[in-house]
């Protein structure tokens, strides 16, 4: 006798599923590959540019420093009695304060059209060398009066 089911039909075994395995999800390692290639040629391409921003950056900070230099030298120089102007600062010499203060071989020398003269006209010159050894040379000119 076979067995039957309470509506009167045979038990059947379980269906079994005959569907194909899926792939398992992730990557592959040649899919891994060919994105590491891209990164790397991506990289390549991005690394001179950033050297090059930074390099510009750099040069910029430098300049800027440079000029707060310059502009504060020009500051001493105006807030010093007129009578001490051309002892305190020598013509043609570099201003100690300034010797290396914020950058590599940094000075500041003032110069006068007539160090006799009232106006007078004084010319103050920074110079440094940057990060790469480029020299560079800023000048700034005032009027002092009694």
């Amino acid at each position: 006798m076979s067995a039957v089911n309470h509506d009167g039909g045979p038990i059947l075994p379980p269906r079994t599923s005959r569907r194909p395995r899926s792939r398992p999800a992730g990557l592959t390692l040649i899919e891994m590959a060919i994105a590491m290639a891209i990164l790397a040629v991506v990289a390549l391409i991005a690394f001179p540019t950033m050297l090059s921003f930074i390099d510009l950056s750099d040069s910029a900070r430098q300049e800027n420093v440079a000029t707060h230099d310059l502009m504060s030298a020009a500051e001493d120089l105006v807030s010093t009695p007129f009578s001490q102007v051309t002892k305190t600062y020598v013509p043609g010499q570099a201003i100690p304060k300034y010797q290396g203060l914020h950058l590599p071989n940094e000075t500041v020398v003032v110069t006068y059209d007539d160090p006799a003269a009232d106006p007078l006209i004084v010319t103050l010159t920074l110079s440094y060398s940057d990060a790469k050894g480029r020299p560079w040379r800023g000048a700034f000119r005032c009027v002092r009066t009694q």
